[in-house]
């Protein structure tokens, strides 16, 4: 729970900084006898910061990951591998659902969730799909593999 707090206060400072400017956040002597931690103002943005990078996966990197035959097959992979449900085509259900997930250092594809759906039929399928991809390279930072956040978007169409 502290280092909740901790991460909490680490982040306003950081999102106050970032917003309006650098300030010096002088933090009374009698708050150290408080709360029992000690805080150097002078190396707490670069902890901060340093500490929020290693915590976030980031959506773009040095060497984006590669499917297999490059985004083209990606593509194909999708529309051959898609199947509109029955109960959706009755319905007349259309539209565009946008898929998150996380492509993990190793190619798997895990955290698959629907960012904005268009219907829950629709949506099911958009995330049993995407949840099949395998890619052939993991994305890269300095040389080393790392976990990647895309979106897609799977349109529905009826003719």
């Amino acid at each position: 729970m502290l280092f909740k707090q901790h991460i909490f206060f680490i982040a306003f400072l950081l999102s106050t900084t970032c917003c309006f400017g650098q300030y010096d956040y002088a933090i009374p002597e009698d708050e150290t006898e408080k709360t029992g931690i000690a805080v150097n103002p002078d190396t707490l943005l670069t902890e901060v910061k340093d500490t929020l990078t290693d915590l976030a996966i980031p959506v773009i990197v040095e060497t984006m990951p590669v499917y297999a035959g490059g985004d083209e097959e990606l593509w194909k992979f999708i529309s051959k591998n898609i199947k509109y449900p029955r109960e959706a085509k009755e319905r007349n259900k259309q539209g565009i659902v946008y898929v998150e997930f996380t492509l993990d250092a190793a190619c798997r594809t895990t955290n698959v969730h629907v960012v904005k759906g268009a219907h829950p039929l629709l949506d099911a399928e958009a995330v049993r799909v995407i949840s099949m991809l395998k890619y052939a390279k993991p994305g890269t930072q300095s040389g080393k593999p790392v976990d990647v956040v895309f979106t897609l978007p799977i349109r529905f169409k009826l003719n």
